[in-house]
């Protein structure tokens, strides 16, 4: 170091004269700059000390897991939530059922959904009744859907896994029983030999077109092993469409279920019918709307059409043409969209409305009409052969033109029975049909209708009670 930077530097070591000094900006009061303070130097060599300290002190040791006492790295395992344990359910705390769930079979359930549809009414009927035999676990493959999930217990809710998972799962908690609902092996062959190779026994539940089911099923026909069931006798009648199945008695109807200890009608000034599902071509709601509209354009003296109410409960590609109809024919005031309802909900409607009209082309063991039913709710639907193997009144049941015979639903496609339905010629006839069916209930006195509807609850408390369903389903399995 040369003279000139010794001087220098003795400079900033200098105490300061006193005077702060300021920076100036145009326009701006002055600012005072704070003043560095001078250390000596052992102050700082002392500050560099600490400084040095502070960056070589070693980390604290980690405290000693009891689990791990060798300190491996370990990676979470999805399976971990899912090891066996002696915790009874919270909802199975009852003696008999622990029983059960102990000593019989295990089931683990494949579902596309959680929703509130037939095919997850099913699931949930079944749920609950295999729960009495053994233990339930089920597989959603939505993993994000959470809709409908507060009707299962928590602990039976298998999530996050992946194939690989799953099946070390289905080994390891000794499944007896795969049971896949609404995703076929007709229409995913690959997943049933994907768990045909796990040497389970598997249970398919489909809810699709019968067309493309029977198609695609000629080319498994040989590996229907002891039952198809079907929750209704129309599909058991054609069983000889079934090439390789006809000489077999494999299958089997077991109708869907409705909890009856939900009745409970209520009265209201005006008078309501309703549509209750999906919103789809199939089921036929245009015709509805336009016999709405007749109804009242025809009838617009009489009492109990003056205040009359149409609510459309659901969703689905077809609502855009309906609400499209509502507009155009300006019965915004008298036709009410609720859009998709969860279960719970539809308690209310249910009660509330007069008749349920159901006028759709296809239908199976419709589980809208039960509900219906079982609240005390009439029901108005078209004449076809799932409608009336449930067991309605004739002068419930309206024709639907176009529509020539039970036959036709196995040998034509959906497509050109709708095509059929919705020419204009036939779908005039099938409105004036339906019509002449809502007229005549609509305009039936109190007793009359109260009659109609303690007849219609105690007929579906008969014939479709859940503990049918159960005993039923336990002799097939």
């Amino acid at each position: 170091m040369n003279r000139r930077q010794l001087e220098k530097l003795k400079s900033y070591s200098k105490p300061s004269s006193g005077i702060t000094p300021t920076i100036e900006l145009s326009g701006m009061p002055p600012v005072e700059k704070p003043q560095t303070p001078v250390l000596t130097s052992e102050q700082r060599a002392q500050r560099l000390k600490n400084l040095y300290n502070k960056r070589i002190k070693p980390p604290a040791a980690p405290p000693v897991d009891a689990a791990n006492p060798d300190g491996a790295i370990r990676v979470n395992n999805p399976l971990d939530r899912y090891k066996k344990t002696t915790r009874p359910s919270a909802k199975s705390s009852a003696a008999s059922a622990v029983t059960a769930a102990n000593r019989g079979p295990s089931y683990i359930i494949f579902s596309n959904s959680f929703g509130y549809g037939g095919a997850d009414t099913w699931m949930y009927h079944a749920y609950n009744y295999l729960k009495t035999r053994g233990r339930v676990y089920i597989w959603n493959i939505r993993k994000s859907e959470s809709v409908g999930k507060s009707h299962y217990e928590k602990d039976d809710i298998i999530e996050d896994l992946t194939i690989v998972q799953l099946q070390d799962f289905i080994k390891t908690h000794n499944i007896t029983y795969i049971i896949i609902n609404n995703v076929t092996i007709v229409e995913n062959p690959h997943i049933f030999k994907l768990w045909k190779a796990a040497g389970k026994k598997i249970i398919t539940v489909s809810h699709t077109d019968w067309n493309y089911f029977n198609s695609k099923l000629q080319l498994y026909s040989q590996e229907i092993y002891r039952a198809i069931v079907t929750n209704h006798h129309s599909l058991q009648k054609f069983r000889n469409k079934l090439k390789g199945l006809a000489e077999r008695d494999v299958i089997k109807v077991l109708k869907n279920c409705v909890a009856t200890d939900k009745y409970e009608k209520k009265e209201y000034a005006t008078k309501t019918i309703a549509y209750i599902g999906r919103v789809t071509d199939d089921k036929n709601v245009r015709v509805l709307v336009h016999a709405f509209r007749k109804l009242i354009k025809t009838h617009p003296t009489e009492d109990w059409c003056q205040d009359l109410k149409l609510y459309i409960i659901g969703s689905g590609s077809g609502l855009s043409k309906v609400a499209f109809d509502v507009e155009k024919m300006r019965l915004e005031s008298k036709v009410v969209f609720k859009g998709m309802q969860e279960k719970h909900s539809l308690t209310k409607y249910y009660s509330m409305m007069d008749y349920l009209v159901l006028p759709s082309i296809s239908e199976g063991c419709s589980f809208t009409i039960l509900e219906s039913m079982a609240h005390g709710t009439p029901v108005i639907a078209s004449n076809i052969p799932a409608n009336r193997e449930i067991g309605f009144r004739d002068d419930l049941l309206f024709n639907i033109e176009g529509y020539e015979s039970p036959e036709s639903l196995f040998t034509e496609d959906y497509s050109e029975i709708i095509q059929k339905v919705s020419a204009a010629t036939t779908f005039n006839q099938t409105v004036d049909n339906l019509v002449d069916t809502l007229k005549i209930h609509l305009s039936k006195p109190e007793d009359e209708y109260l009659k109609i509807s303690h007849t219609s609850y105690e007929f579906v408390k008969d014939n479709y009670s859940v503990e049918k369903f159960n005993t039923a389903l336990g002799e097939i399995l």
